[in-house]
């Protein structure tokens, strides 16, 4: 850097990351001054990055980091650091500290865009609901946060949005009485979001299967706009016309079902159900069954257990036959569950059956989300007899993501035996293994050595002993026992599961997780046909998303290192990350109409040896064997490549004798025939597990 400048070529901050990162394994503070101090020197400054990512998660204490920059001579007042510090206390759920700094005069103007994702993540560490509302307010409020046109309400409101669009629908299922609280203490300190982004929020909520909590974020919206805008035909003018129409109606004695029915729809649309309830009553005999079902459905929507079953019943009485529709059925369940009234839910369940209510596949997610909702609440019981009971009655088959509530409720509980026992119990009733990754996950974060082996011969058992390691593989690398992870993809006869790698793969990707994405590629560099282009590609993918160009360029030299030949998708991948970033393609891009269109030219039907691959790559692995025999009694010889990969398919799917007999005609035909080191160790397992090995 020194030597740069010394040219007059420019300096960045992140010049020094490759001295800062070393410091900061080694939690080396003096070391990172210095650095810091070199910076000031040479004129360059860290930045808001710099800061976050490579200093402050050195110090316990940022008084005592700014009294060591004060120290050497460092600027220890500038908006990058002030930046930096919040992030740093948003990031570790510190949300009073957050508070504190946003309430400081001394804190200059910055934009909410500038650490709404660090702020975000500390929200969702932290369940201090008055925390939450104070500092939102403040953002709202305070003018030096929100600058950007149009101002605090949009800013606002997207903060909101992004917040509730972070969380899973399991999170926000568990924190949805948080998250109520949260909007009712927003709308009393006065805070208003735009109809459009209350759009999103409802849209978000909905496919979250908590459409309860949509009556509350309604409350910190503007509400005329809002009846303009989203229901504009059930607004308060409506609501007073259809009042007034009853009223005549009635006086006349006309009937008045269908008019009675709309008003009623018309307050559920706008949340309002005591004077639903209150018209309801009013107008008790005229009542229509569309009418009770819109009802029922507001209370379960308010969490009102008591009117929604008095509503049912009262439909009942007038007539039995009736059935209400699929969406109604599951709220109530929904609500029931939620209030410990098991037998009623379960006597809703017999009802959908007794009446034969369509079942669709989006009934069957509503069943899951049912059930998690009531395992995330820790209801060990609820989700037992309603699972039963769904499956019982056959309103679903059982899947691993339908069964997998009966996990979940043991690991929120903490309670990971039961997690292995009720895994173990799935499989044993329903075929299924649901989250065993998070219960061998958890079991290694334990220690807990005896309940991890007695997992492991259970699903060696169950799914053969391949499986079983891969699967515990994984959990090794995703709790970052990479020692251990190295010596499970060693074993000997492990070959490539590319539909495993890819699962393992696209979670790292999912959430982020570089580091274990990046063990996984190196540790399978000598596993047994495993796809090294494949595998970088997932590497590169998750580059791209991170906009990583510098761990991007890094993939790229360990590719030339490994000799790994790149598709066209994956060098297209690579190039598309560097040249976002303004970073020069060190090698040409091919240019195709279609991506990843690959035409396969026709096999000649009087070419064996290409037969005989293509049906090895089918799995048609006896019909090769068969052309080779075919082959061999017309004297036709193969490359050594096909014999390799026949013995391979063949090895793969048991068969010994054949295997051998490929490889005594190899060796006939081929002077110093001799199988890879990976295919020689599948030859050995397979010998061993079949005793012919002397």
């Amino acid at each position: 850097m020194k030597t740069m400048k010394e040219e007059g070529l420019p300096l960045r901050p992140h010049y020094s990351w490759p001295l800062l990162v070393g410091y900061q394994k080694e939690k080396n503070v003096q070391g990172t001054i210095g650095v810091l101090k070199a910076m000031h020197e040479l004129g360059v400054e860290p930045d808001v990055e710099t800061y976050t990512n490579y200093v402050l998660t050195n110090f316990d204490d940022i008084q005592t980091f700014r009294a060591l920059l004060q120290e050497n001579g460092c600027p220890f007042e500038t908006e990058e650091l002030s930046v930096a510090e919040l992030r740093h206390e948003a990031i570790y759920g510190s949300l009073e500290n957050v508070l504190s700094l946003l309430s400081s005069p001394s804190m200059p103007s910055v934009d909410l865009f500038h650490f709404k994702g660090c702020l975000i993540f500390g929200f969702k560490r932290s369940n201090d609901i008055d925390l939450w509302s104070k500092i939102t307010e403040l953002l709202y409020k305070d003018g030096r946060y929100c600058q950007t046109p149009p101002g605090p309400t949009e800013a606002v409101g997207y903060f909101l949005y992004n917040l509730i669009d972070s969380m899973s629908d399991s999170e926000v299922q568990a924190k949805e009485e948080h998250l109520r609280q949260y909007f009712h203490q927003l709308k009393k300190m006065n805070v208003v979001i735009p109809t459009n982004i209350y759009r999103g929020i409802r849209n978000l909520l909905d496919a979250y299967h908590v459409p309860e909590l949509i009556k509350d974020i309604i409350l910190v919206t503007d509400r005329e706009k809002l009846s303009v805008a989203d229901i504009p035909k059930n607004t308060e003018l409506e609501v007073s016309a259809l009042e007034e129409e009853l009223e005549k109606l009635k006086a006349e004695k006309q009937p008045i079902g269908n008019v009675l029915k709309q008003l009623i729809v018309a307050l559920c649309a706008e949340e309002n159900m005591q004077k639903a309830l209150e018209v309801k009553a009013k107008y008790e005999p005229d009542m229509v069954v569309g009418g009770y079902a819109a009802l029922i459905n507001l209370c379960c929507r308010h969490d009102n257990v008591e009117d929604a079953m008095n509503l049912k019943e009262e439909v009942f009485r007038k007539d039995s036959s009736v059935a209400l529709d699929t969406s109604k059925y599951l709220a109530l369940v929904k609500v029931l569950g939620k209030h410990g009234r098991l037998e009623d839910a379960i006597n809703i369940l017999k009802e959908m059956k007794e009446k034969d209510i369509p079942i669709k596949d989006t009934t069957v997610t509503s069943f899951f989300h049912i059930l998690n909702a009531a395992a995330m609440r820790g209801e060990v019981e609820t989700v037992n007899q309603l699972h039963e009971s769904i499956l019982t009655l056959g309103l679903a088959k059982p899947s691993a993501n339908l069964c997998s509530p009966l996990i979940t409720v043991h690991l929120e509980k903490d309670d990971v035996p039961a997690a292995l026992e009720a895994t173990i119990d799935c499989c044993k009733k329903y075929g299924k293994i649901p989250r065993l990754h998070d219960v061998l996950c958890r079991l290694i974060e334990q220690g807990n050595t005896d309940l991890l082996q007695k997992a492991m011969d259970f699903v060696s058992q169950e799914r053969g002993e391949m499986t079983m390691l891969y699967d515990i593989f994984f959990a090794f690398l995703n709790t970052g026992k990479y020692k251990e992870a190295k010596k499970i993809i060693e074993t000997p006869g492990l070959r490539a599961r590319p539909g495993r790698l890819q699962w393992f793969a696209e979670k790292c990707i999912a959430t982020n997780q570089m580091e274990t994405l990046e063990n996984m590629v190196e540790m399978t560099q000598k596993l047994f046909e495993c796809d090294r282009d494949q595998m970088y590609y997932y590497l590169l993918k998750l580059c791209k998303i991170s906009n990583d160009w510098r761990k991007a360029d890094a993939t790229w030299t360990k590719m030339q290192e490994e000799n790994v030949i790149p598709r066209e998708t994956t060098l297209r991948l690579l190039a598309d990350t560097l040249k976002n970033n303004g970073q020069e393609v060190p090698f040409d891009v091919p240019e195709i109409w279609y991506e990843d269109r690959v035409e396969s030219a026709p096999v000649s039907e009087n070419n064996p040896e290409k037969k005989v691959l293509m049906l090895c790559k089918k799995g048609s692995v006896q019909e090769a064997y068969n052309i080779l025999l075919e082959a061999q009694k017309k004297d036709i010889m193969f490359p050594p490549s096909v014999y390799s990969t026949l013995i391979k398919a063949l090895l793969a799917e048991g068969c010994l004798e054949e295997a051998i007999k490929v490889k005594n005609i190899a060796e006939t035909h081929i002077k110093g025939f001799t199988l890879n080191d990976a295919a020689s160790s599948l030859l050995i397992i397979t010998q061993v597990r079949r005793d012919y090995l002397k």
